[in-house]
């Protein structure tokens, strides 16, 4: 069973999630899929996402596969 703490940033996951689809719908002017990956010290990923789960592991697998190549295109990784 889920902890408050739990229940707490499940919503705030989806309110964040929809506001991403609407503006990169907005933005592109059609949907695009995504998958919100977040983790905390313990390094134990939550994710929501607004496709299918089967399409969001295969494009988790083939990010992780460019990441360990170093072959990724773009690097967002250092916002701080």
């Amino acid at each position: 069973m889920p902890s408050d703490l739990e229940k707490q940033q499940n919503e705030v996951l989806k309110e964040i999630a929809g506001g991403l689809d609407e503006a990169l719908t907005s933005i592109f002017g059609d949907r695009i899929s995504f998958t919100l990956v977040l983790f905390g010290d313990e390094k134990i990923a939550n994710y929501i996402s607004n496709c299918k789960r089967e399409d969001a592991q295969e494009a988790l697998k083939k990010l992780l596969e460019r990441w360990e190549a170093e072959t990724t295109d773009v690097t967002l990784d250092k916002l701080n």
